[in-house]
């Protein structure tokens, strides 16, 4: 029932609804009274109680909608902003943002999600037009627009790369630490086998970090440009090899 595109279907198709649900809760309730009362009792009880639902519940009920992006309810009683000539429509019992503009007559064909975390557009119709969107009169005329999946990602993957020159600053300074604290000291054959591989250990590992740090880098750097970044990671890999 909260489709965005049946909406506008909806709100014009109510009147006929609610005569439907007021007919057959009259026969409901006659029926069901036609066994203890008198029929013209039954039909005035009936009667009286659907139109007291109706003017209560069914004239005033809202047309309501769900954003397909964040899955809120939205009610079509919500004041809004018609995106074409800028008026705030408050009459929205008749002129909810489902229907149309009460000062331009425009039917808007899409709605901003006001839920402070969406703002995307619900569109109101298959064309999926964006030009004089409404939006709920309460919020700002734009919103920030959410990062999509591609910002994300770059995000994450140059804070991993960040994570790696980082780690390999610190690798190197602890070694450079030990090797002057080493220095310092007397060492045994032993002792000096183990400086050496030590020093070897640490020099090939920061080679493999540069190498896999400046291979992700090409991947941004070169993004769209394969033999660029072929000939880009052949002259990592060797630079790695006159290392090793």
């Amino acid at each position: 029932m909260g489709d965005p595109i049946t909406a506008r279907t909806r709100f014009r198709l109510r009147h006929f609804t609610n005569a439907g649900i007021v007919v057959g809760g009259v026969v409901g309730i006659w029926s069901t009274l036609f066994l203890f009362l008198p029929p013209e009792l039954c039909f005035i009880v009936s009667g009286g109680v659907m139109f007291g639902v109706y003017k209560t519940m069914l004239e005033k009920r809202a047309i309501g909608v769900t954003c397909p992006h964040c899955n809120r309810y939205i009610s079509s009683k919500t004041s809004w902003v018609c995106g074409f000539c800028k008026h705030r429509v408050h009459h929205v019992e008749t002129h909810p943002f489902v229907h149309q503009c009460n000062d331009c007559s425009a039917e808007p064909k899409a709605y901003r999600c006001h839920h402070s975390e969406c703002g995307k557009l619900i569109f109101l119709t298959e064309d999926r037009l964006e030009a004089g969107y409404a939006r709920c009169a309460a919020t700002p005329e734009e919103l920030p627009k959410p990062p999509d999946n591609e910002d994300v990602e770059h995000t994450k993957a140059k804070q991993k790369i960040d994570h790696e020159i980082t780690l390999t600053k610190m690798t190197a300074d602890l070694n450079a630490a030990k090797r002057h604290l080493e220095m310092t000291e007397k060492k045994s054959p032993v002792d000096k086998l183990e400086q050496s591989y030590s020093e070897h250990e640490a020099n090939v590992m920061a080679a493999y970090r540069i190498a896999k740090r400046e291979k992700a880098l090409n991947e941004q750097r070169y993004a769209g440009d394969p033999d660029m970044l072929k000939m880009a990671n052949e002259a990592v890999d060797d630079w790695l090899k006159q290392r090793m």
